[in-house]
């Protein structure tokens, strides 16, 4: 059930993306379900380009509150519960923005030359823990 609707998230986002004006089409270039790591986590990320701006739309998302809730666009595959915060941190990645609400949409731009097929995954990151709470494959 769960799988459902974390696929249906992910497909209502995509047509709301094409379902816009042409002028302000997005074409969508990866989407994913977060799964938790450290703390329970739902909702989905989306990475999308328009006009040479690469922006992270984070939909639907409920992650337990955390200080300097950081998110990262991460080279590597999503980590999968067990991988050491260690790990995760030796990671490339590029910091785009951080929580400051636990619920909800949010929307980051990503930093001037990211390039879309050089990340494969978003991370939660908790800097002041220094634990990643969450994680989703962009596919």
């Amino acid at each position: 059930m769960n799988t459902i609707l974390k696929s249906l998230t992910v497909l209502s986002t995509a047509v709301a993306l094409f379902a816009a004006p042409a002028s302000a089409q997005t074409m969508m270039m990866h989407a994913g379900a977060f799964h938790a790591l450290g703390a329970p986590t739902s909702g989905t990320a989306a990475l999308s380009e328009a006009g040479g701006k690469v922006t992270l739309t984070l939909s639907a998302l409920k992650t337990e509150p955390g200080p300097s809730l950081q998110v990262w666009l991460y080279q590597a595959a999503a980590p999968v519960k067990g991988t050491s915060d260690a790990t995760i941190a030796k990671g490339k990645y590029v910091k785009v923005g951080e929580l400051k609400k636990f619920s909800g949409t949010f929307t980051f731009a990503a930093p001037a030359g990211t390039k879309l097929n050089t990340y494969k995954s978003v991370v939660l990151w908790c800097a002041d823990v220094k634990t990643a709470f969450a994680a989703a494959d962009l596919k």
